[in-house]
């Protein structure tokens, strides 16, 4: 299985034509076979030569064994995943350093490796959520998103995400200025 979130450069109509291209170019290079530093290397290659509005995406992709628990991933300069286990404790997915999609190219795309054990819940997330301002200039964080996943985790993944999106919009006091994305994978027993 798939697992793909991403984030482009840029607001409104240029940066959503831009998403669809990325939906578009992901689907033709995701192949069977193709490991995700492949995959996001050839999407690079071609999001790179025609790309005079200078925009970039952030990408994570992974390809998840559900039998096992295997998951193999790249990451183009995206917000680090983590997993969050049974006992709470979490761990983040090694960003591996790579730059972002549309930049330049020949760029090589390196792959790593996690196990999600029974029960692990995997949480990707735009910068959107971490970067959530409050009134006050303060910002979300990454720490209090992983302890909000860490306290919600054996909640229904749809619970978790109805609450977070009322726990940023809250802190927030309803000014939202960046999109908000999170994609949720709980490993079943």
């Amino acid at each position: 299985m798939a697992v793909l979130i991403a984030d482009v450069s840029g607001k409104g109509v240029p940066a959503a034509l831009f998403m669809a291209v990325n939906r578009t170019l992901m689907k033709t290079v995701c192949r069977k076979g193709v490991g995700p530093a492949e995959s996001l290397r050839a999407a690079n290659e071609i999001l790179s030569r025609d790309n005079d509005a200078c925009m970039f995406t952030t990408m994570f992709l992974a390809l998840f064994n559900v039998r096992t628990g295997e998951l193999i991933y790249a990451n183009a300069g995206h917000n680090p995943p983590f997993i969050v286990s049974r006992d709470r404790t979490l761990r983040s997915l090694e960003s591996m350093g790579d730059v972002f999609l549309g930049v330049e190219t020949g760029v090589s795309y390196h792959e790593g490796r996690a196990r999600l054990e029974p029960g692990d819940l995997l949480v990707l997330y735009t910068d959107g959520v971490t970067e959530a301002v409050a009134p006050d200039g303060s910002f979300f964080g990454e720490e209090r998103l992983a302890a909000f996943m860490a306290e919600r985790r054996d909640d229904a993944l749809a619970a978790i995400w109805g609450r977070l999106a009322a726990d940023l919009d809250d802190f927030q006091k309803g000014s939202q200025f960046d999109d908000i994305t999170v994609v949720l994978l709980r490993r079943n027993e």
